[in-house]
């Protein structure tokens, strides 16, 4: 069966008032890709029932079960949600590939905070709890790109009582430990992968008894751009398993009026989603009515004041050190939960984001590359955690029972599909080094590159009765492939696991801006590519590679821009996508786009920032498109490159 969608379905499984009511701004794909359904099965194998209320919309939607017997869980969808519904140049979706037939418009800007602010409402006495990768993002004090600000944790502008962070299997596991034993949820306030709000009494108890250390708060944090850039350095080295526990304290008076009014930002009037914020007599901030209402600080009775400003004040965002990671046969257990691994059947026109997944085999978690612009780091970690090869294997032998398969696995990764083991023997016994990088620009001296394990799991996936071929889209890390002295298995993945064309991503070929990105040295990339042409014609295989590129990232000049073009122009490769950089929240590269500072080092970083010096980076990498002819000899003349009109450009 389906996790419940309706109370009529609820009603069916013998159960009128579920344990927890997850929400989720994703439609139901009862698949492990999505963390909804993998919460909801996971609190279904410890004895608690579920119901799902996806993409809420009205009241009437979260009255659907009435209040949960233990708490409310809310996330916003597999993406944060202002990224599933903004491009990089602020302009509106029209699709949502998580929604059915891939309409967009159903997800609120901000939903996470939406979501919990409605339920928070409409049922003050429940208990809240907030998870996914926008929580996981925004747990601390963030920049925020659509609205330009410093934004306090998600926590606090949700109005929440418990936030969980990173991937939430071990802290929901603890808190169904804690509840079969009869603990009140709202004692659960030290579970690892956990944050709270608290007070100063508290989180001065915490830095001087246990171990927890003491971020630059909010109003800090907001006013000045060296403490921002220090302050992520902090928190980034504190991501894995074996951080720290971090307090920030979070808004003054002023500063929640002012985040209050950048919460009716982009896309919320239009939608008339109410979200102003009002102190209850709890002294939890609540949501003041359905529709966006303008209240003025003079509006506020001024018997209020005192109460208020006490309540921000001295109230601090407990994060808890990160959650310990989960064993491989932990992890197991979690992707052979009883997933369908289909949509819910009310969808009848499909979610067409299941296609890339459907029949995808996911072998680990974790990636140690720490790229600037990705948010692993703060969201997974740097620590690898794997399956076993049985239950991979055990996974793809229910794919290929399915009717609709055909012969094709269409990847075995992870979030970067060769880095299976740890980066060296240390790491597995201890963890990731805080002040060292894995790989990178320049790689560690201790890493460990091996494609074994990886390879062998290659080789019994093609050997199943059933299976034509094992592709890899997840992404081949083309510089971990290198550092492996074996190469066996690069010439079988080119043998047997390309569809025609490769994809990698050397994001640049300016030294100076992949220093920037963390990634490896242009030669490097130019080494992995003689070397895959060199086996795909000793394979006699028409296959080519898709390299993909970053414009406008920190670091990055019109002049780097330039010397990008010139090499695409070299290799004749007209990229048919380009990705301008976009400020995700929680990644050092969007630290770096707002502070101008490269947080490891304090050191000033270029960013371009105007929306003609983006478009005429943007338009360099795309020189042969002649809607492009005009900016890219504009970009040449102001790059002091005019030598170049008439071969990149006439």
């Amino acid at each position: 069966m389906f996790l419940p969608l309706t109370k009529a379905e609820l009603l069916d499984t013998g159960v009128s008032i579920p344990d927890f009511i997850i929400v989720a701004g994703d439609d139901y794909v009862d698949h492990p890709s999505f963390g909804h359904a993998v919460i909801g099965r996971l609190l279904e194998s410890q004895g608690f029932s579920v119901g799902l209320i996806c993409r809420p919309k009205a009241d009437a939607d979260y009255r659907e079960y009435g209040a949960p017997r233990i708490a409310f869980m809310i996330a916003s969808g597999v993406v944060d949600s202002m990224v599933n519904n903004y491009t990089a140049a602020k302009k509106r979706r029209s699709d949502d590939d998580y929604a059915e037939k891939g309409q967009g418009g159903g997800r609120p800007d901000r939903a996470l905070t939406v979501y919990a602010k409605a339920v928070k409402r409409i049922y003050p006495d429940s208990f809240v709890i907030v998870g996914g990768i926008e929580a996981s993002l925004r747990r601390f004090a963030h920049y925020d790109y659509w609205s330009d600000s410093v934004m306090p944790s998600v926590l606090k502008s949700a109005g929440a009582d418990m936030l969980v962070f990173g991937m939430g299997e071990k802290p929901v596991l603890e808190l169904c430990a804690s509840l079969k034993k009869h603990v009140p949820i709202a004692k659960l306030r030290r579970i690892r992968g956990t944050a709270v709000l608290g007070t100063q009494a508290e989180a001065e108890k915490l830095t001087a008894e246990s171990g927890y250390f003491m971020l630059s708060s909010f109003a800090r944090v907001s006013a000045d751009k060296e403490t921002y850039a220090r302050t992520f350095h902090t928190i980034e080295q504190n991501a894995d398993s074996t951080g720290a526990g971090l307090i920030q304290k979070q808004t003054d008076n002023a500063q929640f009026a002012r985040h209050n009014a950048q919460l009716k930002g982009i896309g919320d009037r239009e939608q008339g989603i109410g979200i102003e914020c009002q102190l209850g007599s709890s002294g939890q901030w609540s949501v003041v009515g359905d529709q966006l209402k303008d209240k003025t600080e003079e509006e506020w009775p001024p018997e209020k004041d005192q109460d208020r400003n006490c309540a921000l004040q001295n109230e601090y965002l407990i994060c808890n050190p990160p959650a310990v990671l989960l064993t491989t046969a932990e992890l197991d257990s979690v992707y052979e939960l009883p997933y369908h691994r289909d949509y819910h059947p009310s969808y009848t026109d499909g979610v067409p984001s299941l296609e890339e997944v459907k029949f995808s085999l996911v072998s680990h978690r974790g990636c140690f590359c720490d790229c600037s612009f990705c948010a692993l780091t703060m969201h997974q970690g740097r620590e690898i955690v794997r399956r076993s090869p049985e239950s991979v294997l055990r996974e793809a032998e229910l794919l290929i029972k399915k009717p609709d398969f055909k012969g094709y696995i269409h990847d075995l990764g992870g979030p970067s599909a060769n880095l299976r083991v740890p980066a060296c023997g240390k790491q597995g016994e201890k963890g990731p080094c805080r002040d060292k990088q894995c790989i990178g620009f320049a790689k560690c001296p201790n890493l460990k590159a091996s494609h074994a394990e990886y390879l062998n799991l290659l080789r019994a996936l093609r050997k199943l009765p059933g299976v034509k071929k094992v592709f890899i889209r997840s992404g081949i890390r083309f510089d971990y492939l290198m550092y492996d002295a074996d190469k066996t298995a690069f010439r079988e993945i080119v043998r047997h696991h390309i569809s025609g064309q490769l994809k990698v991503a050397p994001e640049h070929v300016s030294d100076n801006v992949l220093k920037v990105m963390n990634k490896a040295p242009h030669a490097l990339y130019e080494k992995f590519a003689a070397e895959f042409q060199r086996l795909t014609a000793e394979a006699g295989l028409p296959q080519f590679l898709v390299p993909y590129f970053i414009s406008s990232h920190p670091g990055s000049t019109l002049a780097d821009a330039v010397e990008l073009a010139v090499y695409l122009k070299r290799i004749r490769y007209n990229p048919q996508q380009v990705q301008d950089f976009y400020p995700t929240p929680g990644t050092r590269a969007t630290c770096m786009f707002h502070t101008g500072l490269d947080p490891d080092t304090m050191r000033p970083v270029f960013v371009e920032k105007s929306a003609e010096g983006k478009a005429m980076q943007r338009a360099l990498l795309q020189f042969n498109d002649p809607k492009n002819r005009g900016l890219v000899r504009k970009a040449l003349i102001a790059a002091g490159r005019g030598d170049l009109i008439g071969k990149l450009v006439k």
